[in-house]
């Protein structure tokens, strides 16, 4: 596993750590943690007591390398797991970073400080319906061109499909799912959606 950290997103990042260093099988744990400069990190002695955490000072020597740099010392980064929290520009930064090697979002854990925006304004108007297919129960249903703006979940429950959710804020990830074919707005890491806060942006959905 590698957790990618950055400020206050370490507070959620470092009780993961805590539990997961206390288990009888310790797991193969990489760290990367990113903030201003020592004296402004959280948690930097027990941090640094664990031998897990590199870390990264935004302000001092590392501010010469880019995100992208320090992160591809990770050679393994495509076989590992990985716990992302952080300021909003950093984890956008993080995410461009892992598209661009290709890595599998499936493996992806994204801590969120506040749910994704599920506004209707992130709806694509479409002039004909969308038929959206679930792979999973072998089943489709028809969002109506006037529906458009309805998230995929909402279009399906007024249609008698279920689907799994929880929050419904895209906050859980209970509903997660992975595109196969066509695409949504909204809510989306990569082929992984979250249709309770993504619009169908296709004539055609198909869904795992």
């Amino acid at each position: 596993m590698l957790f990618i950290c950055a400020g206050s997103g370490i507070t959620p990042g470092y009780a993961v750590l805590r539990h997961m260093l206390a288990q009888p099988q310790l797991a193969d744990i990489a760290f990367f943690y990113r903030t201003p400069t020592p004296e402004l990190t959280i948690f930097q002695q027990p941090l640094a007591a664990t031998g897990k955490v590199d870390f990264s000072y935004s302000r001092q020597g590392d501010a010469d390398q880019t995100l992208a740099e320090q992160l591809a010392v990770y050679g393994d980064i495509l076989e590992r797991d990985i716990y992302l929290c952080g300021p909003e520009p950093f984890k956008n930064a993080v995410l461009k970073f892992l598209a661009d090697i290709y890595y599998d979002f499936d493996r992806l854990e994204l801590e969120q400080f506040a749910p994704p925006s599920a506004a209707a304004s992130q709806a694509r108007q479409l002039d004909e319906d969308v038929t959206v297919h679930l792979k999973s129960q072998n089943l489709s249903f028809v969002i109506s061109a006037q529906n458009t703006q309805q998230t995929i979940l909402e279009a399906a429950e007024a249609q008698g499909v279920e689907m799994p959710h929880g929050c419904r804020t895209g906050m859980c990830g209970s509903c997660r799912t992975n595109i196969v074919s066509g695409e949504v707005t909204g809510s989306q890491l990569g082929k992984t959606i979250y249709p309770c806060s993504a619009f169908a942006a296709s004539r055609e959905l198909v869904l795992q």
